[in-house]
């Protein structure tokens, strides 16, 4: 496969990831479905994270060095793809703040699941999916100060 580009989006800002697997494009296109970028709009890039498959782990690292982290298998990579994009974002945008949460929603409203690591905010989430209410996040959320 070709190396490929998709985009992580937070209003006008953009994180790029580049990575050359099917497994990762098939990975982005479900983890970043609500945060494409429009056609036609301008986006400041803040950072370019690359991803690839070693021996027997998959890597992720940030154009200029400063994180190059491997784990052994791609969810474990998605998440903390989905971490380091948000907080690279977040860093940026100075209208947003990031909360250690989970959140869902549904046509009446969105619900967020605050909490430590380890108090069930991924099971509170995925149970509250399964009832029908739409899976957002069950680690990070990042909220507009002006809401």
């Amino acid at each position: 496969m070709m190396t490929k580009t998709d985009r992580m989006v937070l209003g006008d800002l953009v994180v790029e990831v580049v990575y050359r697997d099917e497994a990762v494009s098939r990975l982005l296109a479900f983890l970043l479905c609500d945060m494409q970028p429009q056609r036609n709009r301008s986006y400041v890039c803040v950072t370019r994270l690359a991803i690839s498959r070693e021996q027997r782990a998959w890597r992720l690292s940030e154009e200029g060095g400063s994180l190059s982290v491997a784990k052994e298998n791609l969810p474990e990579l998605a998440l903390l793809l989905l971490n380091t994009g948000m907080a690279r974002l977040a860093e940026q945008n100075h209208r947003s703040i990031v909360l250690h949460s989970g959140l869902v929603s549904n046509e009446e409203g969105s619900l967020l699941l605050p909490g430590g690591p380890g108090v069930g905010k991924s099971n509170a989430c995925l149970w509250l999916s399964h009832l029908g209410m739409r899976y957002h996040s069950d680690e990070m959320v990042l909220v507009d100060r002006d809401t």
